[in-house]
């Protein structure tokens, strides 16, 4: 009988519908949020009438919960809904995406890119492997040639 219990909880929250909108607002939000409160501890300015490096991430996170704020009250009746399964899609490429980032910074942006760019590729409905492999590979060699050879910039990994 439990199993019963699960099976439709499982169900309702996966045919739920959701407003997706106020779920963006929600993290932009804490985005927002979070962004005030690391630039209260950017340094002061050094020269009277500055306004100091903080000022515009501040106002810039300030004028996004204004915004935001602004957007929920004009937009409250016509919110369009969607399934949780119909959102699933955009929550794994978010996951993808973290996990690549986090390759990344373990691996490097070159070992990583050409396998990253060819699973987006994939998922993007790319099917022939001979074309993705060979258009990530090029890619991956063209941004390597021009950022390391003819702009001077080494990439290596993320946070090095």
């Amino acid at each position: 009988m439990q199993q019963g219990y699960i099976e439709i909880l499982i169900n309702h929250i996966i045919h739920k519908k959701i407003r997706v909108s106020r779920l963006v607002y929600a993290a932009l939000g804490i985005v927002a949020a979070i962004t005030i409160y690391l630039a209260s501890y950017f340094p002061e300015a050094d020269l009277p009438g500055d306004i100091g490096p903080a000022a515009f991430p501040a106002g810039v996170a300030k004028a996004l919960i204004v915004l935001i704020s602004l957007e929920l009250i004009l937009s409250r009746k016509n919110d369009t809904r969607i399934t949780l399964k119909e959102l699933a899609p955009s929550i794994f490429a978010l996951f993808i995406y973290a996990v690549t980032v986090w390759l990344i910074t373990q691996f490097g942006y070159f070992t990583v890119l050409p396998l990253a760019l060819f699973i987006g590729l994939r998922l993007l409905g790319a099917k022939n492997y001979l074309i993705n492999c060979i258009y990530s590979l090029s890619l991956t060699g063209l941004i390597w040639i021009i950022f390391d050879h003819y702009l001077l910039i080494p990439i290596t990994k993320l946070g090095h």
